[in-house]
């Protein structure tokens, strides 16, 4: 799946947060080094509303959109168990081992969750790290400032209909 951003424009997701193209360029990269360096099958980001962000890997016939809101209940279920027990912390990780496969689900900050799938010959303590160390850089990521050009790009497109009215208007005034 190719990045989140096709344009040059920022994208605004359900979960208030905004992502840059330069963030977006960045994060694709950092799923695409984890499901390389692993190698898992997967990796699947989402904001914490379940929204998909990014996928890399082998995608078969998932419904990604179900996934991510499945994902994104199935973190918010672990983390107040988490609270009520009194166990949360930062960068929460959830270990699912199959006879095939392992998953992996992380919280990545307060606003992104990342599910990796990893075949059950990964070592799952490579992995955990590996996972670990992925949500954090995520993290860092998102919250990294834009490039400086991207936070002044016109939400309209010149070439658009509203480009050509608000240009007939400035045109107006300007004369």
């Amino acid at each position: 799946m190719e990045p989140v951003l096709e344009s040059m424009r920022a994208c605004d997701l359900r979960s208030g947060i905004t992502i840059y193209p330069s963030q977006d360029r960045q994060l694709d990269q950092e799923l695409a080094d984890l499901v390389q360096d692993m190698p898992a099958n997967f990796a699947l980001l989402t904001d914490s509303s379940g929204q998909v962000i990014g996928f890399r890997g082998n995608r078969g016939k998932m419904d990604l959109v179900a996934l991510g809101s499945l994902v994104a209940g199935d973190l918010a279920a672990s983390q107040a168990i988490a609270q009520i027990i009194r166990e949360h912390q930062d960068y929460q990780l959830v270990l699912r081992q199959g006879q095939s496969c392992n998953l992996f689900l992380a919280e990545a900050g307060r606003h992104l969750i990342l599910l990796v799938q990893a075949p059950s010959e990964v070592p799952l303590g490579w992995s955990r790290m590996l996972v670990i160390e992925t949500a954090r850089h995520l993290d860092e990521i998102l919250a990294t400032p834009p490039d400086e050009d991207e936070l002044y790009t016109p939400a309209i497109e010149p070439d658009g209909l509203q480009g050509l009215v608000g240009q007939a208007l400035d045109d107006l005034w300007a004369n």
